[in-house]
């Protein structure tokens, strides 16, 4: 028999994915009642709804529809997406 209480590692797997998906309602109350216990997990959910919060603000500049990046920019753009493709 699986014991009712999650591991920290699971919390946070869980919070993760709860974020784009809900929960079934045992999973939730069992992360609930963890996240009432543990102040490092409880820090960790805090900090993704900060940072989930933060990614969906609209802070970039209006530019021009007409505006696009140099040639030369293109180019800079393209070798350093293919440097981290080749890692």
């Amino acid at each position: 028999m699986k014991h009712w209480m999650l591991h920290c590692s699971e919390v946070s797997e869980k919070v993760s994915a709860h974020m784009d998906t809900p929960l079934p309602f045992r999973e939730r109350l069992k992360v609930h009642i963890h996240l009432l216990m543990c102040k490092y997990c409880l820090r960790f959910y805090r900090q993704l709804r900060l940072i989930r919060q933060y990614c969906k603000m609209d802070e970039l500049p209006k530019t021009d529809s007409n505006t696009t990046l140099s040639p030369h920019a293109k180019e800079k753009i393209k070798a350093i997406l293919r440097q981290y493709r080749d890692k």
